[in-house]
């Protein structure tokens, strides 16, 4: 028992030194410290399992607890850059910190021991230039103009954090982006300022004052500084659309054929009359598209106008554009005009009447059977096996408009075989005839049928294409041929004779002649000779006994 315990110690032991060794090899020497204290433990534990009645239960257990410690360790040795990171970055965090607490510090130190600033506000003006308005130095009802003045401090020191305030005594005009943090200013440097402000409608007539003062964070401050100026109440206008004129001619902005109604590729310019039947001006009127038929592409959404006086009626002009594809029943749109200040608008709904136009593909053909450059036959207009003809189609456009991209395209049974299967004709402008184009047919010689059958497809961009099947008529012909004979002399024993067979019809060359003549009923030897293809001479010898 003794020595089985002994060799279980010695196990335990040599387990003990094996996890602990890869336990100090995944912690490294940062994590020494705490894995100490757990290897002296397991090592104590091990002594004891000596005395135990069942040591190997411990080195069970032993060995369990150093697995433990060994993925414990090996997760730290992870988890060790994340962690270090972590650090690094507080610490990082840490420093800005100190450093900007520390520069503020330091700037509250040189706030304290700078020289005092002295800010002054010079020529404070109002100006109207760049309003809509009359530009008369007046503030308007509704008008925006600026405050303009110049910054300067005069002191000896520096003005720390500047800022700008202005107010004025007249609820009805309100100040508005503009930047009131102007900074640190230096001694003797100077800042143009501009003020944007605007009245309201309800302003009235009078005078309004505005006071300015520019803020140091020490608290040299500027003095503060009023200007006054006049203002003028509105005087309403009344702003009515009267009616609008179709222009789809070719002038202005209008792109179309000037019968007054607006069609499918068309440019069409709307003129819209407007007058201000109220008792003031208009101002920075605006004449808007504000809605238009789904599918209609706008060219021109809106028509600057202007000023328009009492009683005045003037024009703006708008304009959009019909596709080629556009379908409707009429033309819905609604204009908007008003006055830049709100002072007045209005909105009216049109509707125009609308004319569907379409491309409308067509064509016409010939038959050249020898009669063209290209065709081969008997020029009598009718196909017969054995010519070679040429079809000449004459695409046509009776849409009212243009037909784009267009090709014509052929085919032919089987059996019969076409020069080309297509032909490209290009854009057909309406009530116009296109290009022509041929293609070439050979008709076989054996081809015995009364007809051919030739599939027809004029194709064109945004609409759909023409089809159509061609019925040829064919008149098929056989070769029929008559002859005649004569024999030329006297036909002697031992001697030669001629026989001239003429052939008549439409043969032509149909004959193939031989090295005999098997169909003469004489004996002896027969040679042949072609004086034109319808005329045969036969040479026969005769042999001495017959």
């Amino acid at each position: 028992m003794r020595i089985k315990k002994i060799a279980w110690l010695g196990v335990a032991v040599l387990v003990s030194m094996l996890t602990g060794c890869s336990s100090n090899l995944a912690f490294l020497s940062w994590i020494d410290s705490y894995v100490a204290p757990i290897i002296l433990f397991f090592l104590l534990l091990t002594v004891f399992g000596f005395f135990v009645h069942k040591p190997e239960r411990i080195v069970l257990i032993v060995g369990i607890m150093w697995g433990i410690l060994l993925l414990f360790s090996l997760w730290l040795s992870f988890l060790k850059p994340k962690v270090e990171l972590a650090i690094i970055r507080i610490k990082a965090e840490e420093a800005e910190k100190q450093a900007a607490e520390a520069a503020r510090l330091a700037r509250i130190e040189e706030e304290k021991r700078a020289l005092p600033a002295e800010l002054v506000i010079l020529n404070p003006q109002f100006q109207d230039y760049n309003s809509f308005c009359y530009h008369d130095k007046i503030l308007n009802a509704g008008e925006e103009a600026t405050i303009e003045y110049t910054l300067k401090n005069v002191g000896k020191g520096i003005g720390f954090e500047v800022s700008l305030d202005i107010n004025a005594d007249n609820p009805n005009i309100n100040t508005f982006n503009f930047n009131k943090n102007l900074g640190d200013i230096q001694p003797g440097d100077t800042k143009k300022i501009t003020i944007p402000i605007k009245s309201g409608l309800n302003l009235r007539n009078g005078e309004s004052a505005f006071l300015m003062q520019a803020k140091e964070k020490r608290g040299y401050h500027s003095q503060r500084v009023k200007l006054t100026l006049q203002t003028a109440a509105l005087i309403p206008p009344k702003l009515e659309i009267q009616s609008v004129e179709i222009n789809d001619g070719k002038v202005g902005l209008a792109r179309g054929n000037g019968n007054g109604v607006p069609e499918n590729n068309e440019t069409v310019e709307l003129i819209a009359y407007i007058r201000n039947s109220g008792t003031g001006d208009a101002l920075g009127v605006n004449l808007d598209l504000a809605s238009i038929n789904p599918g209609l592409t706008v060219i021109q959404p809106k028509a600057d106008i202007g000023v328009i006086h009492p009683g005045q009626t003037v024009k703006g002009k708008l304009a959009f554009a019909i596709p080629r594809t556009f379908k409707a029943d009429e033309l819905q749109y609604k204009l908007k005009v008003a006055d830049v200040r709100g002072a007045d608008s209005q909105s009216r709904q049109f509707a125009a009447n609308f004319r569907n136009l379409s491309p409308a593909l067509a064509y016409t053909h010939h038959i050249y059977d020898g009669n063209s450059a290209n065709s081969k036959g008997n020029k009598n207009g009718i196909i017969e096996n054995g010519e070679t003809i040429e079809i000449e189609i004459i695409p046509k456009n009776t849409g009212g408009i243009e037909a784009n991209s267009v090709e014509v395209n052929l085919s032919a049974p089987q059996g019969l075989v076409l020069n080309q299967t297509s032909a490209v004709v290009g854009v057909i402008p309406p009530q116009a005839q296109g290009e022509k184009k041929s293609f070439l047919l050979p008709v076989p010689r054996t081809y015995q049928q009364d007809k051919i059958n030739l599939n027809l497809s004029i194709s064109q961009t945004d609409f759909p294409p023409l089809n159509n099947t061609m019925a040829l008529k064919v008149k098929p012909v056989r070769p029929q041929l008559t002859y005649t004979q004569r024999v030329i002399g006297n036909i002697q024993q031992g001697q030669s004779a001629e026989l001239e067979v003429s052939t008549t019809g439409r043969a032509g060359g149909l004959i193939s002649p031989k090295g005999q003549c098997y169909w003469l009923p004489l004996r002896g030897y027969l040679s042949t000779s072609i004086i034109n293809p319808s005329l045969w001479l036969f040479v026969w010898s005769m042999p001495h006994s017959i």
